[in-house]
């Protein structure tokens, strides 16, 4: 008895030490609504922007650029949150796009809204695009300038840039997985030289590729026929030092989605459709390869999934390509049968809502896009036919050549 009662009065002891902990954890910020912009004025020296505010909200970020990526950026924050307007100084020039999200502030942290962004950032534009040249008189196509056979590696499947150096993959149609269908480029992009050129790796179809700047590595996207696998690349050596493969636990597809169930999907995701490192996060986004969807899947540094975002259904596009920097992430998209555009798709990192699109014009396929400090690049193939001497026979044989292009008008 002696023992129990004992027992009890320890049982108790620990309880109210430990009650006042639990109970005076801090929860997590509620996340606030958006607010809503109601005009945004350019005056040369400054842009001023107006919102309606937000209830319960602790105050505003507002952002400035000249360009629908954002890139290169100018920010003000706002603090109170019954303020309703900002003031931002630019250089002159004009055209500048406007976002601004709320924030909420208390002992667990911050929480963001989504973006409002102005009606401009929102239009729909064909970009312009200018095509990569060694010098004034030669064009640079990718798969020449690195001493490819012809038709050998003649198809571009992703391209990433760190360092002053691009990276592009291109795959041997002609060969079988088991033998290496792959080489990765190293080119410095300031002189368009080639310093170096991987052997045939097994990457399978090598879907798409990026770089990890933290750790100093190349990471490949897999999907046929090895499904759902990443391979590391030394970028010094251009050799594969690992692989994993990424299996996505059922819970992450349990998380809310208002529009639909994604439970659906996970029978349905045989590989990745393309892969982009995010510096600000420290992390990897990654969209599923599966029938008429491309949700985006996070993934740590290393490999593990940590988050699923939804993603509205876009069976009339096939992702090629993806990269992303801060809170953004742009996916590259060809045009299907009948289509005027390749396109790019801007998304928001958090939750992978849609907020912009931007043509591209359907002259060749799109294949990758990278930036580097303001400037975006995008890759391309164009295709064709042409008679070569083949078992005997002449034939009609299937060559593709490869562009990088610089876009503008963004």
């Amino acid at each position: 008895m002696k023992r129990t009662i004992a027992h009890i009065l320890i049982i108790l002891l620990v309880v109210t030490t430990l009650l006042p902990w639990q109970t005076g954890r801090a929860s997590a910020a509620q996340k606030p609504a958006a607010p809503v912009l109601k005009t945004v004025i350019d005056s040369g020296s400054s842009v001023q922007a107006s919102w309606d505010p937000v209830t319960g909200c602790s105050g505003y970020q507002v952002q400035c650029a000249g360009n629908r990526l954002f890139l290169k950026k100018q920010s003000v924050t706002v603090a109170g949150g019954n303020k309703s307007a900002a003031t931002i100084k630019v250089s002159a020039g004009g055209g500048w796009y406007v976002r601004i999200r709320a924030y909420t502030k208390d002992s667990g942290g911050t929480a963001y809204s989504e973006w409002s962004l102005s009606g401009n950032a929102k239009t729909n534009k064909t970009v312009s695009k200018t095509r990569i040249k060694k010098n004034r008189l030669k064009s640079l196509e990718l798969r020449r300038i690195a001493k490819q056979k012809v038709p050998g590696f003649d198809t571009l499947q992703g391209s990433c840039y760190a360092g002053g150096y691009v990276y592009y993959l291109l795959e041997n149609r002609n060969i079988s997985y088991a033998k290496g269908r792959c080489k990765i480029v190293k080119m410095k992009l300031s002189n368009k030289k080639v310093v170096k050129v991987s052997a045939a790796l097994k990457l399978s179809h090598g879907n798409d590729i990026t770089f990890d700047t933290k750790r100093n590595r190349i990471v490949v996207a897999h999907s046929t026929p090895v499904p759902k696998q990443i391979s590391v690349v030394n970028p010094k050596s251009l050799k594969v030092t690992g692989t994993a493969t990424v299996e996505i636990p059922y819970d992450l597809y349990k998380l809310p989605h208002p529009k639909k169930n994604p439970e659906k999907y996970i029978n349905a995701y045989n590989g990745f459709g393309a892969i982009a490192y995010n510096k600000k996060h420290d992390q990897f986004v990654a969209l599923l390869r599966g029938s008429n969807f491309h949700h985006m899947l996070i993934l740590n540094s290393a490999f593990q999934p940590v988050r699923f975002e939804y993603v509205e259904d876009r069976p009339d596009q096939t992702v090629q390509g993806i990269d992303s920097y801060d809170d953004y992430v742009i996916v590259a998209q060809s045009y299907s049968s009948g289509k005027p555009y390749n396109q790019l798709l801007i998304y928001s990192w958090d939750e992978g809502d849609f907020l912009s699109k931007l043509n591209l014009g359907r002259k060749y396929e799109l294949e990758s896009v990278f930036h580097t400090g303001s400037a975006v690049y995008a890759g391309f193939y164009t295709s064709f036919y042409k008679k070569k001497l083949k078992k005997g026979k002449k034939r009609w044989v299937l060559q593709r050549d490869n562009y990088l292009y610089k876009l503008s008008n963004l």
